[in-house]
Parts: C-alpha cells; structure tokens; sequence
C-alpha cells in the first residue's frame, strides 16, 4: 500500500473533523450545573485563658542552722582536714570542748616547754609531771605507736 502524501494529509483532516464533531456533541449534551457560592461567616472560636495568680510575696525567712547540723558540719570539716574550719564549727555550735580538742590535736605547732633540771620559784613550776617516754600500742590493731601520735599509721582510729 502506498500512501500519498495527499491521501494522508485527506485521512488526517477526517480523522481530526470526527474527533471535533464528537468533542462537541459531548460539550453541548452535558447540563450545566449552576454553582452556588455560600458565604458564611466564620463563628468566633473562644478559647480559655487561664488567669495568672499573683504571687504571694512573703517575708524571706533565713533558717538559722540547727546545733546539729553545725556540729555534723564540723564533723565533715575534721574529716575532710579542714581543722580552722572544724574548729570555729564546734565553736559555733557550742562544743568548746571538741573545738579545744581540734585546736590542741591539728592547730598547735609548738607544744609548751618544761625544763625539769631547773626549780622553780612556785609550786606550779615544781610539780611538772615527769611522764614515760615508752611507747604504747594501739587498742584495735595492737601495732607499736608513740605517744605524740594522734592516729594509728596502721589502722587510722583515733588513738
């Protein structure tokens, strides 16, 4: 089959008046549907707000630290080395006797001198307790230590 150029140009005119007769059957058998346009105006949407309370202003109230956690407070400062600190701790809380203690024990660098070979011209200076110089062992781990020392280098309790 040969086909010309205007045998083909004639087929495609004809198919193309087909298509555009049909196209237009079906625009013009289709009803019209009228649009209604409704306006409507939107409800307010309330939302809730809840009120703020005013704050309720007090007088500050500065807690004065208890004797016990003063004294617990002084307990840690002496565990922790702090002896200036432990000491001035107990002496806040009341315990004059246990910051005594921790100003003899740790704060004290230099110990009173007795000179024995000398008499004195009062009684106090006569009567000076001559005291061993043997050495002593500790009482939880029986381990040799001398009198000076506060704690035992074996088993660190208080001696």
């Amino acid at each position: 089959m040969n086909w010309s150029r205007s045998d083909f140009l004639a087929e495609l005119y004809s198919l193309f008046c087909c298509l555009l007769l049909i196209g237009i059957i079906v625009f013009f058998s289709t009803k019209k549907k009228k649009k209604i346009v409704i306006i409507q105006n939107p409800q307010p949407v309330y939302v809730p707000v809840q009120q703020l309370a005013q704050p309720i202003r007090q007088p500050v109230q500065i807690q004065q630290p208890s004797e016990t956690n003063i004294l617990s407070q002084a307990q840690n400062l002496e565990r922790a080395r702090d002896f200036e600190g432990a000491a001035k701790a107990y002496q806040e809380a009341g315990a004059f006797d246990q910051a005594g203690r921790v100003r003899q024990q740790f704060l004290e660098k230099t110990q009173p001198i007795v000179n024995i070979g000398n008499v004195g011209d009062t009684i106090m200076h006569d009567s000076v307790l001559i005291s061993d110089n043997q050495s002593k062992n500790c009482s939880t781990c029986n381990h040799q230590v001398e009198n000076d020392w506060v704690l035992c280098p074996n088993c660190q309790t208080r001696l």
